[in-house]
């Protein structure tokens, strides 16, 4: 009996929903609105629930000077409500630390992360063809964007995504120039409004190589889904973090990372054979920056409002 309720509990867990879970509650209370008289045998609740599947049946309508002054069910700020339940299994469904909603729209949500990331004066290495809220997030931040141009595909009248040599010339640029420690972040799109997908992985080991405390934000709001197909999941921000994590403390790679350091040497940025080979990163001072990665997968509730979910930071163990 105990391993059969066990196992009931595991499932309640997973299929929990606390927003859809606390909709269902209040409106199984008995709530009334005592500043104004009901009809004769009008229900206490505004919305009507199938008692079998929990769906909404239909919306009742409320008496006469109910409606404008009738309040959404809230939840007070209590460290166990359904927000805060809610955040904590959207972090683990996406393989995050961590998750905040945010309700003003994904374009503000861009913004809290530029403005958290940035201060006034860091360069940031930006794709020309992101989302016009990230260059709205730089002005506000008061950072100074390094535009790079994605790459063409005339054969299908669209533009890719931004390819790995021309992130790695203007890293290679900024150090060559004395500007590589004002550089903070890397700004990209994966997927892009095309459905064209990024090497993240691979465009992640070569910046860090050049600067290990570099930071990704990879606005990923058309590829959420992704995370959830174990074909796509290496090519998110996610999986590819958690692969680099793993690699970075794999005895293996740093074999491999001493022969290309005796083989290369010290990063020279005059070289211009770096830009043509697979540049490795250093396992040490990777782990010692700690790989910090953005992932924003939205999901829409409505119109306008947004579920946005950021891992704020990654340790390597």
């Amino acid at each position: 009996m105990e391993i059969h309720l066990a196992i009931l509990d595991g499932i309640k867990d997973r299929y929990e929903t606390p927003y859809f879970d606390n909709l269902k509650n209040y409106a199984s209370r008995p709530v009334g609105t005592f500043h104004a008289l009901r009809s004769p045998g009008e229900s206490r609740s505004s919305v009507e629930l199938d008692p079998r599947h929990g769906r909404i049946l239909r919306r009742k309508p409320l008496p006469c000077g109910v409606v404008g002054n009738h309040r959404w069910p809230r939840q007070p700020a209590r460290a166990d409500r359904n927000i805060k339940v809610a955040q904590e299994k959207a972090a683990r469904a996406l393989g995050g630390d961590r998750s905040f909603f945010v309700t003003n729209g994904t374009s503000t949500s861009n913004k809290i992360v530029h403005q958290a990331l940035l201060a006034p004066g860091d360069i940031v290495l930006i794709d020309r063809d992101c989302h016009k809220s990230h260059h709205y997030g730089l002005v506000l931040a008061g950072a100074q964007p390094l535009y790079i141009d994605a790459f063409p595909l005339p054969q299908y009248s669209m533009y890719g995504s931004l390819a790995i040599k021309p992130i790695k010339k203007a890293l290679l640029q900024l150090k060559a120039e004395g500007k590589l420690d004002r550089a903070k972040l890397i700004v990209l799109t994966n997927c892009t409004f095309d459905g064209h997908v990024a090497n993240v992985k691979k465009t992640m080991l070569e910046c860090l190589a050049i600067k290990p405390d570099i930071c990704f934000l990879w606005d990923e709001a058309w590829f959420g889904f992704a995370r959830f197909s174990p074909f796509l999941r290496r090519r998110t921000a996610m999986g590819a973090a958690s692969a680099i994590r793993e690699m970075m403390g794999d005895p293996e790679y740093r074999k491999r990372y001493e022969k290309f350091k005796s083989e290369i040497g010290e990063l020279d940025p005059k070289n211009p054979r770096l830009l043509d080979i697979d540049l490795l990163p250093d396992p040490d001072k990777v782990r010692r920056a700690r790989l910090r990665e953005r992932l924003r997968a939205q999901v829409h509730v409505g119109a306008s409002t947004g579920i946005d979910h950021r891992r704020c930071r990654s340790r390597f163990p």
